[in-house]
């Protein structure tokens, strides 16, 4: 069980009296039960990550982390924020950092990447249960929205993983969201001055928009780590899935805590890498998009999807 004595710092209060195996229930169903997918592309996806694994393990690498490398990611973490489920905050790391504990920081990375070890505790996320919407029912599910509190250790190792992505992974054109030097103000850009070429020849734009429910939570992972074979190398692969197969989550609710339970779908909320998987599992959509004749053209330039996060415009 979890340990009753962990206090989560959170300014919002929950206001809502469900029940805790309700809720318990309802949010592993969430986060284990999967949603209709094409089985032939799953069960490929699956059989070259099954080899990727096989083909690596307990194989040891050399990868060295640069001391101004943790520095800088530790020094970059937000102040006020809540601890996770090791009661470890922002501050203690921050203001503690050391060189002894700077060493010991590197010796559990780099251990953790290079030798295909995994501690089974390293990736609990504390989940509380916020109000959607105040003027509806307070005990339905469903106006129930989940917010999980991630480890600091936890936060530091995906930005450490964030960082090699980078430097590989360009982004997609369409995706406006998750990269450098690109915003919202970016894709509204985009719109705004299609419609207006649009105007310029006397025609009509016609567009649509699509907003997943629960995108995030829903990603098939054996996909994605099949999509990610294509992105980085196969060691920090081999440690990333290792990393998502002891993803767990215990609820507060109500001042009471659930027992501990393995989650199987989706990117982890609040995760630092979460947005920039997502952008990568979703942009083979956005490239099936552009293959389609239809859509605004302006010169040389189609523009058919505009998407942000996983907020998606089609526009014609």
């Amino acid at each position: 069980m979890f340990d009753k004595n962990i206090v989560i710092q959170l300014d919002e209060k929950i206001d809502t009296t469900i029940d805790l195996d309700v809720a318990r229930n309802e949010i592993f169903k969430l986060f284990n039960e999967s949603e209709i997918c094409n089985k032939e592309i799953e069960n490929k996806s699956k059989e070259k990550v099954d080899k990727l694994m096989k083909d690596n393990c307990h194989k040891i690498f050399d990868m060295k982390l640069e001391d101004d490398e943790i520095i800088e990611i530790i020094q970059k973490l937000p102040n006020n924020k809540a601890s996770g489920y090791n009661r470890v905050s922002n501050e203690m790391i921050k203001y503690e950092l050391s060189p002894k504990l700077l060493n010991v920081l590197k010796l559990i990375f780099e251990t953790i990447i290079n030798y295909d070890i995994m501690p089974k505790n390293f990736n609990i996320g504390v989940v509380k249960l916020l109000v959607k919407d105040k003027n509806k029912d307070h005990d339905d599910i469903n106006n129930l929205r989940t917010l999980t509190i991630s480890d600091k250790m936890a936060i530091i190792y995906e930005k450490i993983i964030l960082k090699r992505i980078n430097k590989k992974y360009q982004g997609f054109k369409n995706q406006f969201g998750f990269r450098t030097n690109s915003s919202c103000g970016h894709a509204v850009f985009a719109l705004k001055e299609s419609v207006l070429f649009n105007r310029t020849q006397n025609k009509r734009t016609i567009g649509a928009t699509i907003d997943a429910s629960k995108a995030f939570d829903k990603v098939n992972r054996v996909n994605l780590w099949y999509k990610l074979m294509k992105i980085i190398e196969a060691y920090l692969l081999r440690s990333f899935i290792n990393y998502y197969l002891v993803s767990k989550i215990v609820i507060f609710i109500n001042n009471k805590y659930t027992n501990i339970f393995i989650i199987t779908r989706g990117v982890k909320q609040g995760g630092p890498l979460s947005p920039l998987l997502f952008a990568i599992y979703i942009n083979q959509l956005s490239a099936l998009l552009d293959t389609d004749p239809g859509g605004i053209i302006i010169g040389e330039i189609k523009i058919n999807n505009i998407l942000y996060a996983d907020d998606i415009l089609l526009q014609y």
